[in-house]
């Protein structure tokens, strides 16, 4: 006897899709307390009794925190917000051309996207820190492919961690906050609360850091000393590559914006 389509069956077949009570909570849960397993485990190709892997494979990690992101930055987006800054910022600009209204607009809009979700702007840093990782853990055996699986599962546990921190404060608050130029809305909140954006502010700068630090250590079996070192070599190489990137990108972009 077939049993009754109801909302318990859908809830049911969407953790089975995601697989989200068997492999996406022993991945967030061992990526905190053990990230070498997680990396090993993917990496040796292993499987339980019934082919099924224990953990979420790299990919299939970083996809669902995407969707996370994705779900959190839809309830949390404010368009009005936004088009405020981003017409304060025009109306500062005075005796430009139509062309340069233009240009400062895109950039502007390109900025305040990332400004409204950093964190899709740091799942962008896998691919560079896994090149600089490759570089200085160079005598730890890890090829460039491995060191895309420890990048991808840390950034994408981060940032999973960072959003839900995220949700601790009001992101529209904030983001007028954490832009400077706008000193109407700073003084609009009130002063109470400023030092949760300040802690915030830190916490995000310093959680990726510090949890960087540990998952090193635990993945090359480092001193804490070692690790700490060869993290910041990483993070100023990455630093590196991303300005220029950065420089080389607004180069290309204004020889071509200019020339048409």
């Amino acid at each position: 006897m077939k049993s009754e389509f109801n909302f318990k069956t859908l809830y049911k077949s969407f953790l089975n899709a995601f697989n989200i009570h068997q492999g996406f909570i022993p991945t967030i849960k061992d990526l905190t307390i053990n990230p070498k397993n997680v990396v090993q485990y993917y990496i040796e190709g292993k499987t339980d009794k019934y082919g099924y892997s224990k953990y979420f494979s790299p990919g299939r990690f970083f996809v669902t925190i995407l969707a996370i992101l994705s779900i959190f930055a839809f309830f949390t987006a404010n368009p009005d917000v936004s088009e405020n800054i981003i017409r304060e910022l025009s109306l500062r600009e005075t005796g430009t051309t139509n062309e340069d209204d233009q240009l400062i607009k895109k950039i502007t809009e390109l900025v305040m996207f990332f400004i409204n979700n950093r964190i899709f702007g740091f799942l962008v840093l896998i691919i560079p820190a896994s090149l600089c990782t490759r570089f200085v853990f160079k005598n730890n055996k890890y090829n460039l492919a491995k060191h895309f699986v420890v990048n991808i599962y840390c950034f994408s546990f981060i940032a999973f961690i960072l959003a839900m921190l995220s949700l601790i404060f009001n992101q529209h608050e904030y983001l007028m906050y954490s832009f400077e130029k706008m000193d109407n809305a700073r003084n609009n909140i009130q002063t109470d609360i400023l030092w949760k954006f300040e802690i915030y502010n830190y916490l995000y700068a310093v959680v990726p850091v510090l949890y960087y630090f540990y998952a090193f250590k635990n993945i090359f079996n480092l001193s804490w000393l070692s690790s700490i070192f060869k993290t910041l070599a990483s993070l100023v190489l990455s630093a590196a590559i991303i300005f220029l990137s950065i420089i080389f990108t607004v180069i290309i972009y204004f020889s071509f914006f200019y020339n048409y």
